[in-house]
């Protein structure tokens, strides 16, 4: 009884976090923009520049846009000129990744500055690091990035996964305690053999030896 009774809720559990996991994996997938931190493109003036953004994303594929960042809050839309492009590619039809390119056709001190791009999905929005185009008058071209990647917003989903995890562990922990409780509880009122608090006398008769016979058929004469 115990047994399956154990059995049903870890079954149960299990259902609980199959359909949450499910629903979490399609609602919780955002798409995630792949652009290391600290990022620097060194560019020399006049020189044409194509800054990068991977994207990964899981159904639809999503709208990538660039901004600027002049002050701490403030991001304005880049536009695009006859000198200022941005330009979308995916690398493999298998892969789920798209790159969206900001292109300079030849580089001026107004480019110089932070940048960022924006990838917006159906299930979410993630954004990038800053990324820093540096423009300078000599002939120079240098990417300088650090070990790190960004995942964006997309960590959002690891968290949701530790978040369900923890919480089917601890609802079978606290079914389990209950379980045990529910055991305890009907080994303790299993009924108690009682022995008999009396002693049982035996006795055993004694045979008369013929002389005390004797003396007493002596006597009653």
């Amino acid at each position: 009884m115990g047994s399956s009774f154990l059995m049903i809720l870890v079954i149960v559990a299990l259902g609980l976090f199959v359909n949450v996991d499910a629903q979490g994996s399609a609602g919780l997938c955002v798409p995630a923009v792949r652009v290391r931190k600290n990022t620097v493109y060194r560019g020399s003036s006049k020189s044409p520049l194509r800054v990068p953004c991977p994207v990964t994303y899981c159904e639809q594929i999503p709208t990538v846009r660039w901004f600027r960042i002049k002050d701490t809050d403030t991001s304005i839309p880049v536009s695009e000129t006859d000198r200022v492009t941005v330009t979308q590619d995916r690398p493999t039809a298998d892969e789920k990744e798209i790159i969206s390119y900001l292109s300079f056709k030849s580089l001026s001190d107004q480019d110089d500055g932070i940048y960022r791009c924006v990838a917006v999905g159906s299930t979410g929005t993630s954004q990038s690091h800053n990324i820093n185009v540096s423009v300078s008058e000599g002939n120079l071209l240098c990417v300088t990035v650090s070990p790190t990647l960004s995942e964006g917003k997309a960590t959002v989903s690891w968290m949701s996964y530790i978040i369900i995890c923890s919480g089917v562990f601890g609802l079978v922990t606290v079914m389990f305690i209950i379980f045990l409780s529910l055991h305890g509880r009907t080994c303790s009122r299993k009924p108690i053999k009682q022995t008999n608090q009396y002693t049982t006398a035996v006795f055993t008769p004694v045979e008369t030896s013929p002389t005390f016979k004797k003396h007493t058929e002596d006597i009653s004469a």
